[in-house]
């Protein structure tokens, strides 16, 4: 008996042996592999689809932040502005309709004067057109720089009294000179003139900008002095803007009016990955505010609803006076920092975030004292 389950355990462990060694069939070992390859194949593009999401929720988050920050900036620039350009003013040449201020009398005929853009000469077609959108003067300090040397200082008593040595003899204009050299070292400020723009996508003939997205936001400025010639009182522009801000640079003399041709400083870029969507419907502001930079500078586009602002006209008050503030807008595109492409429509709002906020001028004019 017992020899004869000794056998049969020989045999079946045998047959247990001799299976092992063939080990699995071709169908297993092709039904393993695929089960293997959808598994693997499920669980990378599961990580890939994370790290998408991931990738592009930070690229929302950052582009909204930038535009918080870029829009605080503008806010506390806009906070130190002693007169806002209304919106017509800005973009278009004046009329009766359009910005009636911006104009100069000359006996019965009324001369309308050409766009604040035009003047300082920003442009307003080609690949590198600009859409300014908030225009305002401002007061600086000088000298315009922490640590000056040379002309960059305020110029001394001495150099005031060069311009003009014996006031008796002097002429009209070396006197004022040299009232303005003194006045200058009284009050250490001028005036300066500064422009927020939204500025196209020109990748395709600038392909070594620096900046990235549909648009970008750029800041222009006009300072009274070059910073290297505040002590020779040497000016980027002679037409004074305290005697009219909205008919500058242009002046009247003798029935001849005269506007000085003018050019920026080299702008300094805010943020970039602003959005350029042209919107179908029209953009609009409250009651008492009006709107700036709503227009496209070329003539196939409809509605700028980018980065706009509603401008308050100047509100008169006997105990106020003259009141002006901003309200901005600012939308960025994290689409493309995102490199979404694919994304469907209503996927796409929710990597445009827009921000807004605003802004009152720190001047009052003609404030009438309370009786």
């Amino acid at each position: 008996m017992n020899h004869l389950i000794t056998r049969y355990l020989a045999v079946y462990w045998g047959r247990l042996r001799r299976r092992g060694t063939l080990g699995f069939t071709l169908i297993e070992l092709l039904v393993a592999g695929l089960v293997a390859a959808i598994l693997t194949g499920a669980m990378l593009s599961m990580v890939v689809e994370l790290m998408q999401n991931d990738r592009r929720d930070f690229a929302r988050t950052e582009v909204q932040r930038e535009m918080a920050q870029a829009l605080d900036f503008i806010a506390s620039d806009l906070r130190q502005a002693i007169y806002i350009y209304e919106p017509g003013c800005v973009n278009a040449t004046a009329s009766a309709t359009n910005c009636p201020s911006r104009s100069i009398v000359v006996g019965a005929t009324t001369n309308y004067l050409a766009s604040l853009a035009s003047t300082i000469n920003l442009p307003s077609s080609g690949a590198a057109k600009v859409i300014p959108v908030v225009a305002f003067w401002k007061l600086d300090k000088v000298p315009y720089v922490d640590s000056p040397t040379g002309d960059e200082n305020l110029p001394t008593t001495a150099q005031c009294t060069a311009f003009a040595p014996n006031p008796a003899t002097a002429t009209t204009a070396q006197n004022l000179q040299r009232s303005e050299c003194e006045a200058l070292r009284i009050v250490q400020n001028a005036y300066t003139l500064v422009v927020y723009a939204l500025v196209p996508d020109n990748s395709t003939t600038d392909p070594s900008r620096l900046w990235e997205g549909p648009a970008f936001l750029r800041r222009y400025q006009l300072q009274q002095y070059p910073s290297g010639g505040v002590a020779t009182l040497t000016k980027n522009y002679t037409t004074d803007p305290d005697s009219s801000f909205r008919k500058w640079p242009c002046s009247e003399s003798g029935g001849t009016i005269t506007c000085e041709s003018l050019a920026m400083e080299s702008p300094i870029t805010v943020v970039d990955y602003v959005d350029y969507d042209i919107a179908t419907a029209p953009v609009t502001c409250a009651t008492s505010y009006t709107l700036s930079g709503q227009q496209f500078a070329d003539a196939s586009a409809l509605i700028n609803s980018n980065f706009y602002a509603c401008v308050r006209s100047p509100v008169e008050d006997r105990n106020i006076g003259l009141v002006q503030d901003a309200i901005l807008y600012l939308r960025g595109n994290a689409l493309t920092r995102a490199n979404f492409s694919q994304a469907s429509t209503a996927q796409q709002p929710l990597y445009k975030p827009s921000v807004q906020t605003q802004a009152q001028a720190r001047s009052v004019f003609q404030r009438t004292p309370p009786n």
